[in-house]
């Protein structure tokens, strides 16, 4: 975004905080409803095969991701664990429960779209994990 004038900079951030935000809502909903127990999360668990402990590690992954996307400084990061958070999900709809996996993989799309749109952060984060640990590309 470093190469946009302001207005064209303004203007896609609107745009990403406009998805982080559905993403967040999304999340919560779904976190939410993992961690209280509702029957059609249980039932999905079931379906699933590994145990109800499962669904309360997924409901806590979701609610840490819908607070890193909406962190500014970390929402790049919440985008990237929302994007693995739904490759899982789509792995699991494709191959365990055989059910349509299109909902985890819009969601993953959208996921990446904030990454794209916040690519800027996620390279911050590499310039401070390098200044930290001495990390290069070449090294990785």
């Amino acid at each position: 975004m470093g190469n946009l004038p302001k207005r064209g900079r303004l203007v896609l951030i609107g745009i990403s905080w406009l998805l982080q935000l559905y993403l967040a809502y999304t999340f919560f909903q779904a976190g939410y409803a993992k961690l209280t127990s509702a029957p059609i999360m249980i039932h999905i668990f079931d379906l699933i095969g590994f145990g109800q402990w499962f669904r309360y590690v997924s409901g806590v992954i979701e609610l840490t991701g819908m607070v890193l996307v909406l962190l500014p400084r970390l929402s790049v990061l919440g985008g990237l664990w929302l994007m693995a958070t739904m490759f899982v999900a789509v792995l699991i709809n494709l191959f365990i429960t055989h059910t349509n996996a299109l909902s985890p993989a819009e969601l993953f799309v959208i996921a990446a779209a904030v990454v794209g749109l916040r690519y800027d952060q996620l390279l911050n984060v590499y310039g401070w994990l390098r200044s930290r640990v001495g990390l290069s590309i070449n090294q990785v």
